[in-house]
């Protein structure tokens, strides 16, 4: 530990103007003196870890708004847009990791903090700080405005569609940063002199995802990139352990199918005490992060995302089941493969459940996909109750066009191209409904949903019927048998790896 506190100590004086020591008897009465503390982290390598932060706790951060403290996080489309350009031109993809990131940034003229540093450094001399400093509210904010303005002095522009998105059109280098995290990619021969550049900017470690077996951690899930055209994506595995034996569940007996069974469904539960409830929440926490790629398991991690605010036993058991079919399925990933051959068309599958649980509301199901690879995926409970099958599935396409049209205004953003979109559905009255004008005999139906009309007279999207056993959307907006799931999987690009 005390080599981690040198360490980080060291970091903070190596930055110019981090801080300024003043007796603490000197501080004008009345001013809140904010407490510090060290947190440590056992590393891989057998290092202790010691990050000095700032107790900013709400006791503390009175009269700060959410408008100082905001701060953007890029969407997953926009990483899997990335993903796309840099497998379509096969391009290299480099990680990178700001170190002390905030430090980087200055805090706000007027903004005046003092802080006590922990007891373990503390000689009656207090902080006035210069720098954003973790643990402030306002410390991600302010990196995140100094990184902008690096990344423009650079030549990147920030994309409008996503924030967090940064492109160069001379190189068209594409880098996508969610706090200190950076993903980049370009022509191999311009991506040394861009890391360099960015390197002289700031303090930043870069990493390849080079083309072998190993897995590498970007952004809470592991990435492995196989060939120039190939990455597979997977969750940690940790997460899934962590599930097993929070729910005692080391050697029991795994199943093929996540669906509840009817004699589940029928029962009357009683709510969780608060303990078990505190534990259930935590357990869905996990698997929204592993769901997040596992299109297999969205439905039923949405379902139990429902009853996050009071849990019953059969909530409980659902779990269970759910963390049973996760043991038996822990080896899928899910592969992102470009098809060379494939039109340059975004293709978006929609599907609903129509009135399919106890609430009479329906499940909106949605992929989609550019040249093969997986762009977007989602499973939602629709907030108001479809009067007819119809209706469900127009509220379903209309969710998957707008994910769709939002894909388009990103990639527009970096190759200065309109893609086409196709939206696939096997619902017959509404493909009728959205080549109409006007609600028809649907008098009920709510006139926003009637967008999409003016979107298909306007050639912005096409609409195709498929067949249901054909739609991809299909395992989103419901639990499938065991027999049907080999094949859902297998269509939706996921496999089996050792």
């Amino acid at each position: 530990m005390l080599q981690g506190r040198a360490r980080e100590l060291g970091s903070i004086k190596s930055f110019k103007v981090v801080l300024r020591e003043i007796p603490e008897d000197q501080v004008p009465q009345g001013t809140v003196v904010i407490p510090m503390r060290f947190l440590y982290k056992l590393k891989p390598n057998g290092l202790v870890k010691a990050r000095l932060v700032v107790q900013q706790v709400k006791h503390f951060a009175s009269g700060i708004s959410w408008t100082q403290t905001f701060a953007a996080t890029p969407t997953s489309v926009a990483h899997r847009v990335l993903l796309w350009y840099a497998m379509r031109n096969h391009w290299p993809i480099n990680d990178g990791d700001v170190s002390t990131a905030f430090l980087h940034a200055d805090l706000p003229p007027e903004m005046k903090v003092i802080v006590r540093p922990p007891s373990c450094i503390y000689r009656v001399m207090v902080w006035l700080l210069r720098k954003a400093l973790y643990g402030l509210k306002v410390a991600p904010q302010c990196f995140q405005r100094w990184f902008v303005q690096q990344m423009e002095s650079l030549a990147f522009r920030r994309l409008t569609a996503d924030g967090q998105m940064f492109h160069r059109a001379k190189d068209g280098a594409l880098d996508l940063t969610h706090a200190d995290d950076c993903r980049l990619t370009s022509a191999e021969e311009f991506l040394k002199p861009i890391k360099k550049q960015i390197g002289q900017k700031m303090s930043i470690k870069w990493e390849e995802l080079p083309l072998n077996e190993n897995w590498k951690d970007f952004l809470g899930l592991q990435w492995r990139r196989l060939t120039s055209t190939k990455i597979q994506v997977r969750p940690d595995p940790k997460h899934l352990t962590r599930l097993v034996q929070m729910q005692n569940l080391d050697g029991a007996k795994s199943v093929t199918t996540p669906k509840w069974s009817t004699q589940l469904e029928r029962e009357v539960s009683e709510t969780l005490p608060p303990a078990e409830s505190k534990e259930y929440r935590s357990g869905v926490g996990l698997v929204q992060w592993i769901m997040l790629s596992r299109m297999d398991l969205q439905f039923s991690g949405k379902e139990l995302a429902r009853a996050l605010s009071q849990p019953t036993r059969r909530d409980k058991a659902r779990l269970r089941r759910l963390t049973r079919y996760m043991m038996g399925t822990a080896k899928l990933v899910q592969v992102l493969e470009l098809d060379e051959k494939a039109d340059l068309v975004i293709v978006v599958f929609v599907d609903a459940n129509f009135a399919g649980d106890e609430t009479r509301k329906s499940t909106t199901g949605f992929v989609v996909l550019l040249q093969g690879v997986v762009i977007a995926f989602g499973s939602h409970t629709q907030a108001t109750i479809a009067l007819s099958t119809a209706e469900a599935e127009l509220m379903a396409l209309n969710t998957g066009v707008r994910e769709a049209l939002f894909v388009q205004s990103v990639l527009t953003e970096v190759i200065q191209q309109t893609i086409p979109i196709i939206a696939y559905t096997d619902s017959t009255a509404c493909l009728g409904i959205v080549h109409k004008v006007g609600a028809g005999r649907l008098r009920h139906i709510e006139t926003k949903q009637l967008w999409l009309q003016q979107v298909v007279a306007e050639r912005k999207v096409e609409i195709r019927k498929i067949g249901t056993e054909q739609n991809l959307a299909d395992i989103l907006t419901k639990q499938l048998e065991a027999r049907k799931l080999p094949a859902v999987r297998q269509a939706l690009q996921m496999e089996e790896v050792e």
